[in-house]
């Protein structure tokens, strides 16, 4: 069960949580003993160019990832922070302050710091947090020119929607504050919990969006939030910049070393098991499964290539959730499957074995209103040496399966 948490929260990548937090944590402490001499150094500092710098680095990674490894949500997210950093700069600037047209100002950013304590803030804050649940909520991939206008539509939609929320908001009440906190709070957690629900396959960028949700719920809630959103707002877009690289790099992990059919790992991935190469923390206790899908050819010629895809979509499916937290999943070649299972005794392997082969036998595929069965034959060998001659544990499987199948097909042989 460990095991099983254990890869959990490597999908989750909560590592980009607990770093936020603990950021926010040295944050706060320094803010509070070190106020003054903060404020006068962000105060020297050229706040424009780096808003406009670490906006546009955001942006350009979103937009040259795109087309790469197809992920929407770091689109929109690039699209969501960057639109808060062009709102933020108009704030800090107000470029129209003072110009009036027929006794009409043109200073459209005045209300921001005109609303008591600081609740014009609050409401790009707040903005900001149901965008970042929009993002959480958002499918994960989707057509390249919908995407670009998507996020396009949502850079837009915020500038403008932050404008009209600031010019059309009724008079705040002395406890309004306590409203903003509760809001943002029960935005911060429908985010994390659709995170958690939405956690992708091999890699999952919803923590990424956490880090960013907690970062403005820690913002909201001070009384006055002005200073320290225009201090931290660079600090978020290096957070969304890494975990985007993150990202990055295990969408490009996943699509070397998994078969896009079967969702499990391929044949390159199940090599570097065997040299040694992959982290796959075998141990010394290991065994090996060998499974292939009897009658395949049966099933692509009574039903056609497409049904056959489908089945062997479902059994991979089947065989991986089976197999976990132990197992290892990798496709071997054609309808063969391998499993590497690890930590557990020649007995208990050959209970996991059978236990795939019943669950994939009572599993009713349907196709274009057609039922397809599919049975398994499996062969084992077992290892309480780890990859010492795990060459030859593979042949030892494979040789089990041909047994498994002159026996009579749909069984474990080991």
């Amino acid at each position: 069960m460990n095991q099983k948490y254990e890869e959990t929260f490597k999908k989750y990548r909560a590592e980009f949580v607990i770093g936020t937090l603990l950021l926010l944590a040295v944050f706060h402490s320094a803010y509070y003993l070190y106020h003054r001499q903060m404020s006068v150094y962000f105060n020297s500092m050229n706040y424009n160019l780096i808003l406009i710098l670490t906006g546009a680095v955001i942006i350009f990674t979103a937009l040259f990832s795109y087309p790469r490894i197809y992920k929407f949500k770091m689109l929109l997210s690039g699209a969501v922070l960057s639109s808060f950093f062009i709102n933020l700069l108009l704030v800090y600037n107000r470029p129209f302050n003072g110009v009036r047209v027929m006794d009409i100002s043109l200073d459209l950013y005045e209300k921001a710091q005109l609303l008591p304590e600081g609740f014009g803030i609050k409401i790009m804050l707040l903005l900001l947090a149901l965008n970042l649940l929009l993002v959480i909520l958002a499918t994960a991939t989707t057509g390249f020119a919908a995407g670009r206008a998507w996020a396009v539509s949502i850079f837009v939609f915020n500038i403008t929607a932050y404008v009209l929320l600031l010019n059309v908001f009724p008079s705040f009440e002395k406890d309004s504050d306590s409203y903003f906190n509760t809001f943002n709070l029960l935005v911060l957690v429908l985010t994390m919990i659709f995170s958690i629900l939405t956690i992708e396959e091999e890699h999952n960028f919803g923590s990424v969006i956490v880090s960013l949700a907690v970062t403005v719920f820690y913002l909201n809630m001070h009384v006055d939030p002005y200073e320290k959103t225009f201090m931290l707002a660079p600090v978020m877009g290096i957070i969304l910049f890494l975990g985007m690289l993150a990202h990055w790099i295990s969408c490009l992990f996943h699509m070397a070393n998994y078969d896009p059919l079967l969702k499990i790992y391929n044949r390159q991935y199940m090599e570097g098991i065997v040299s040694g190469v992959a982290d796959a923390k075998i141990g010394n206790n290991l065994a090996v499964m060998m499974i292939d899908i009897d009658h395949f050819k049966k099933i692509n010629d009574t039903y056609g290539h497409a049904a056959g895809d489908l089945v062997l979509n479902r059994v991979a499916s089947i065989i991986r959730e089976t197999a976990l937290p132990e197992g290892i999943v990798c496709r071997y070649g054609g309808e063969e499957i391998i499993v590497f299972l690890r930590d557990k005794t020649e007995s208990e392997a050959q209970t996991r074995a059978e236990k795939i082969r019943k669950n994939v036998k009572k599993a009713v595929f349907n196709y274009k209103g057609k039922s397809i069965k599919a049975t398994l034959s499996i062969g084992v060998a077992y290892s309480s040496s780890g990859l010492n001659a795990i060459a030859a544990k593979i042949k030892q499987a494979d040789d089990n399966v041909y047994k498994a199948k002159k026996d009579g097909r749909d069984r474990v042989v080991n």
